[in-house]
């Protein structure tokens, strides 16, 4: 079974009209492997095998087998239910579910911490950001500034961010009719540390100066959501769960803040995972889904672009 089914629409006009119609759709993983140790390895075909060197989600196809000292934890992300495979063993991940071919794999049990956290239905939404469609025409004298229709920070995570649009402008972050000054920056992404807020919801906008004076104004406004203390601490207290079940994993943490709704934390924790293993290709609509909701709209086409080109090469 194919595991990524890519469709390039050859169609002279649209490309004339500087428009990508290249669609890149994938199932959801279904399984995710941590805890591994020993010998494991894995492959997509069955025949040409690679060693296991950090925690791997797995999709239909996808076949896993362990040395004399192998094993690992195979996390069901429909059920979020675990199973240990142990050493000499091979599994196939057959549709949506996960089969044993020889050896030993135990019976489903819950696993400790939310391991999936709900990662299929963005898993699938993500794919709709894997096209795109822009003017080659883009360019104006008119300044633009997208924000968010909604972030939700907190104590632990109150990074606000945007697209920065050069080191010439300065901004004023509104919120509440507060005015926090933002120093001029050439960074693409200007970033925020919100002071502390009251739970709830917070109406954001962002002026831009230049010479400190005012010239613009955000297209948007967008709503904060700030969580609660005891919210807080429970997110905190779920995050270091699954680092505890999944040390060094970024990409677990990631999911579960992106699920969460805590996008600027989750951009960080994709970004820091893709730069380590930037060959994981097929996760990859997560972090421009991410990119979308935040409107950082360069970052979002950068990544496409490096999507679009490594499963175009598989």
């Amino acid at each position: 079974m194919l595991r990524l089914i890519i469709f390039l629409a050859l169609v002279t006009g649209a490309a004339g009209l500087g428009l990508s119609t290249s669609v890149f759709a994938a199932d959801p993983p279904v399984a995710l492997l941590i805890q591994s140790v020993g010998t494991i390895e894995y492959s997509h075909d069955g025949t040409n095998w690679a060693p296991v060197r950090r925690n791997r989600y797995l999709f239909a196809g996808d076949r896993l087998r362990t040395g004399d000292t192998g094993g690992g934890s195979l996390i069901d992300q429909a059920t979020n239910t675990v199973q240990r495979l142990a050493a000499n063993s091979q599994v196939e991940i057959a549709g949506t579910t996960v089969r044993l071919v020889s050896g030993q794999l135990s019976p489903p049990e819950p696993a400790v911490g939310d391991l999936s956290a709900g990662l299929g239905n963005r898993f699938i939404e993500a794919q709709r950001y894997t096209t795109v469609r822009r003017s080659l025409n883009a360019a104006t004298e008119t300044i633009h500034l997208r924000l968010p229709s909604q972030v939700i920070l907190s104590q632990a995570f109150p990074e606000l961010v945007w697209s920065g649009l050069g080191s010439d402008y300065s901004y004023q972050l509104l919120i509440d009719g507060t005015v926090y000054p933002v120093a001029a920056s050439a960074d693409p992404i200007i970033r925020v540390r919100v002071p502390n807020l009251t739970p709830g919801a917070h109406i954001f906008s962002v002026d831009i100066l230049m010479g400190g004076q005012s010239i613009a104004r955000s297209e948007d406004e967008g709503t904060i959501l700030w969580l609660s203390p005891a919210e807080n601490a429970a997110l905190v207290e779920k995050i270091a769960g699954l680092r505890a079940v999944a040390p060094g994993d970024d990409f677990i943490v990631a999911n579960l803040l992106d699920q969460k709704g805590i996008s600027v934390a989750a951009m960080d924790l994709y970004r820091h995972y893709f730069d380590v293993y930037p060959d994981d290709n097929e996760m990859r609509p997560l972090l421009i889904r991410v990119y979308h909701q935040l409107k950082l709209s360069d970052h979002k086409q950068q990544e496409l672009q490096i999507y679009q080109q490594k499963a175009a090469r598989n």
